[in-house]
This record gives C-alpha cells, structure tokens and sequence, in this order.
C-alpha cells in the first residue's frame, strides 16, 4: 500500500466502525430485552473487573448512554485521528503476502 492509498483505507475504517457499531447496538437490544440469560451471563464474564478492567469500567456508561451519542462520539474520534494521523511510517505502509509469515514484501 502506497501513501496515496491511505485516504481510500481511512474510509474503510470508518466504514468498518459504522457496521461495527449498528452489529453491536443489535446485540445491546436484544441483551436489554432480557431475552438471553446465557447472554447476559457472557457479557458478565466479559465485563469482569479481575481480566478486563477497562471493559469493566466502560460497560455501565455504555449501557447507560443512548446509542445516538455513543455514535456520535465514536464517529468524532475516528475522525479526529484521521485528521490528526502524522506522516505514516514504512511500517504502515509494508504489505504483506499471506503466505508469507511476518516477512515485509520488499526483503
């Protein structure tokens, strides 16, 4: 990938974080119905303080916040990224192969 593709890439991030979030915000309906107990308890284990603080510590506010402003605040940091991403570095811009296992396409 060229830096002249970055542009391209940036709106199928975005793009990814809009599906991702419609994915997501059809699963907390259906969790708020009280439909699943198995669900619930999954996301419970999930959630759990000990293995995944931060998980934790988000999933009340995420619950508790209309899905519109969550959106909205999700769509306002990628974008602020984009806009603030500095020059990129080779790293970012190496392809690889699948075949090839960890190897930058130019060695």
């Amino acid at each position: 990938m060229t830096e002249s593709a970055l542009p391209a890439q940036r709106t199928i991030l975005l793009r990814h974080f809009v599906v991702g979030f419609c994915i997501e915000e059809h699963e907390l309906t259906e969790l708020r119905g009280g439909q699943d107990q198995a669900q619930r308890d999954e996301l419970k284990t999930a959630a759990d303080p000990a293995r995944f603080p931060l998980t934790a510590q988000a999933l009340p506010g995420m619950l508790n916040t209309a899905a519109e402003d969550r959106f909205e605040l999700g769509v306002h940091l990628m974008l602020s990224g984009i806009a603030g991403t500095p020059a990129v570095s080779k790293s970012m811009v190496t392809v690889r192969r699948p075949d090839e296992s960890n190897q930058p396409a130019d060695q």
